[in-house]
């Protein structure tokens, strides 16, 4: 003998599967919504600026190195430079060290007082985003009825 196989039924009887050859189905998985939640929200918040670093840069840099704290305080020194600075530096050539000396520092505080006003709203954001709501109110007036 070479195994056992299972006794043929009686004719007209259903033969009885074997318990591995029938076809399971797993109980499909319900989804699970996740609770509503109003306390959290989420707030983007922009990267903290380093003072230093945008002291720093309009120091070495002048205008170019503002970009970093303030792109329009960068636009604003740099068209003074050239549209102010280049003609009075061509007529008077010693002039053009006169005027490096007076956009120095004015990039110089421009750019750090830009880099700690972006660091000032964005803690301000940050504080008002874990501010909790007020409840709201019921209506004052009572709804009108139809009669």
């Amino acid at each position: 003998m070479t195994g056992y196989q299972a006794p043929i039924p009686p004719f007209g009887e259903p033969h009885p599967a074997a318990p591995q050859d029938r076809v399971r189905t797993a109980p499909r998985p319900t989804p699970t919504v996740p609770p509503a939640t109003t306390s959290r929200q989420h707030v983007v918040l922009p990267r903290r600026k380093s003072v230093l670093l945008a002291g720093t840069l309009a120091l070495f840099l002048g205008p170019v190195g503002l970009a970093y704290a303030s792109l329009p305080g960068a636009a604003i020194t740099a068209a003074l430079v050239l549209f102010v600075g280049l003609p009075v530096a061509l007529v008077f050539p010693p002039w053009m060290y006169v005027a490096a000396l007076l956009v120095t520092p004015v990039c110089v505080v421009w750019g750090v007082s830009a880099a700690l006003a972006h660091n000032m709203g964005r803690q301000a954001l940050l504080l008002t985003a874990r501010a909790p709501r007020p409840a709201p109110r019921a209506p004052r007036h009572s709804p009108v009825q139809i009669p």
